[in-house]
């Protein structure tokens, strides 16, 4: 009986053992599975974690790529503006450096020429400073040009009257083409202007005899109008050569014994020449006229101010923005404009640059007098470099 108990006491003690051995195996079991559930979703969420970092990561790079090229671009920019200001400035200082020097060369030359002029014994009628027969003035549509005014630095010869129209019957009767007689003082220019009927240029390449010729004649267009100083065309644009005073990129001689056309027209690049030379003489058989400089320029085109009857306006705005000098000279777009066109090479060695002087004709009741003229710091310059 007793060996029957402790037989059932062992059985249960064996079956209670499998029973702890089956709950822990289950119990493990339940763990594994639990386990890979959790680490599935601990996987996941990592792995979220993981695309939103990286996510946030490369935003924050794009962002910080997108900062360094703004950076740059504005630190570019910035430089580009600096270097600007500067050769503008550099530019600026050089320009008003060359003209100082120029301005002080021309006065040297001029000073000198006075010297030979003083010293010479020529009469010739061209150069007389006799008044002419109306009593002392120039007739010019009522404009009183005084024969005997002087001041400031200009000549006497300047105010006598002395238009260079007494050559114009004899230069006709050589060739019916001359039309006007176009004299500056203080230049070589003295000379007939002449007008083809039916060819504008005609005369490009012509001389007074209309045979071949390298210097030509001084010549206008045949739309050109002549008479009175009322019957004048708004612009009238006259053309000349310009073979010895046009050296690449070299500041222009002033006037020198020698020069012919509108060589000496160059004079006008210096803002001292223009304010003590700034009338120019154009007379035609029915009126000695006299115009005042207000304009004297650079410029790459022509057609601006050629072609402008009826936009006159614009062409006095652009003539005086172009302006190396600034005159102390009222302009509008009822005055008759005398312009005078020749080539340059100043701003390189290129054939599309023309250097202008574009004067006003006097204005009735109005005498001819001292001009002031300052160097335009802000002139508009050709976009021609060659």
């Amino acid at each position: 009986m007793a060996e029957t108990t402790r037989e059932t006491k062992a059985e249960r003690a064996k079956k209670y053992r499998r029973r702890r051995v089956t709950a822990a195996v289950a119990t493990v079991a339940m763990c594994a599975v639990i386990g890979v559930g959790v680490n599935g979703v601990v996987t996941a969420r990592a792995n979220t974690a993981l695309t939103n970092a990286l996510a946030t990561a490369a935003e924050a790079q794009q962002a910080q790529q997108e900062g360094v090229q703004l950076a740059l671009r504005e630190s570019r920019t910035a430089a580009e503006a600096n270097l600007t200001a500067y050769v503008t400035e550099a530019n600026q200082e050089a320009e008003a450096a060359l003209q100082k020097a120029a301005e002080e060369a021309a006065a040297a030359a001029k000073a000198e020429q006075d010297r030979k002029n003083a010293q010479s014994t020529n009469t010739s009628t061209s150069d007389s400073t006799e008044l002419p027969a109306t009593g002392g003035k120039v007739s010019s549509g009522g404009r009183a040009l005084s024969a005997t005014k002087t001041g400031g630095n200009f000549k006497a010869s300047v105010y006598t009257g002395n238009t260079g129209a007494s050559n114009l019957s004899y230069y006709q009767s050589l060739n019916g083409d001359v039309k006007a007689w176009l004299k500056i003082p203080g230049t070589n220019i003295n000379y007939p202007v002449l007008q083809n009927a039916s060819e504008d240029h005609y005369y490009l390449h012509r001389g007074l005899d209309r045979g071949e010729s390298y210097y030509g004649v001084l010549w206008t267009q045949t739309a050109t109008q002549f008479g009175t100083g009322d019957s004048l065309s708004s612009n009238n644009v006259i053309y000349g050569h310009n073979w010895k005073n046009c050296r690449w990129n070299a500041a222009p001689s002033t006037y020198y014994a020698g020069q012919q056309m509108f060589e000496s027209l160059l004079s006008y690049h210096y803002t001292s020449w223009a304010e003590q030379y700034p009338y120019i003489y154009y007379s035609t058989p029915s009126e000695e006229m006299a115009f005042v400089i207000f304009a004297c320029f650079y410029t790459e085109g022509t057609d601006w101010y050629i072609n402008a009857e009826g936009n006159i306006s614009s062409v006095i705005s652009g003539a005086q923005s172009r302006s190396r000098h600034i005159f102390n000279v009222d302009v509008n777009s009822s005055d008759k404009l005398l312009t005078l066109s020749t080539c340059t090479r100043f701003y390189g060695n290129t054939d599309n640059q023309r250097f202008v002087v574009m004067a006003r004709l006097l204005r009735p009741g109005e005498e001819m007098g001292p001009v002031t003229v300052t160097y335009n710091p802000n002139h508009q310059q050709p976009n021609v470099w060659g």
